[in-house]
């Protein structure tokens, strides 16, 4: 994903408003069978962050499939 974007997509989500980044395990302490999938804490209000993240996990790849790069 760094690649593709050309910087780090952690950086990105930050700068769209993530307060944190990590896997849910880091972030939310969570024990089950999820605590290693990527997760991001935005604040309530704020909209721009979690755009950005559903942008770079379902759109930007689609993007990536049917364009081929």
């Amino acid at each position: 994903m760094d690649e593709l974007l050309g910087e780090s997509a952690e950086a990105l989500l930050v700068q769209a408003g993530a307060l944190d980044v990590g896997t849910r395990e880091e972030l939310l302490n969570e024990t089950n069978r999820n605590r290693g999938q990527l997760a991001a804490i935005f604040e309530a209000h704020e909209p721009l962050g979690p755009l950005a993240l559903y942008t770079l996990t379902r759109v930007l790849p689609i993007h990536r499939a049917v364009v081929g790069q």
